[in-house]
């Protein structure tokens, strides 16, 4: 299984936590509301770190705070906040400033 497939955009990535997230809930049995949205915002965040690290994808030449500003846009998406059109100009407009 080729892993970069799901770390190829920002919108591949969001599934992907998602279904992490899910599977987590279901394993240990999580049932509060606010403790499914910060499961699903740390799986978000450590699956960008782990992106970052395994040079994958979008992530594969990013730092270590970029990592992290991606991996709470994913959690913004992933729990519902923004939709992903709203999180990537958010996204392009936060990494440009990076760049300067």
């Amino acid at each position: 299984m080729d892993l970069s497939q799901f770390f190829v955009s920002l919108a591949a990535i969001v599934p992907l936590a998602v279904l992490v997230t899910e599977f987590l809930k279901t394993k240990l049995n999580i049932e509060k509301n606010w403790l499914k949205q910060v499961t699903a915002w740390v799986i978000s965040v450590v699956l960008c770190l782990l992106g970052m690290w395994l040079n994958l994808g979008i992530l594969a030449h990013v730092t270590f705070i970029q990592a992290i500003v991606y991996g709470l846009a994913t959690g913004l998406v992933a729990n519902g906040f923004f939709d992903l059109s709203v999180v990537q100009i958010l996204l392009d407009l936060l990494m440009k400033l990076f760049k300067k």
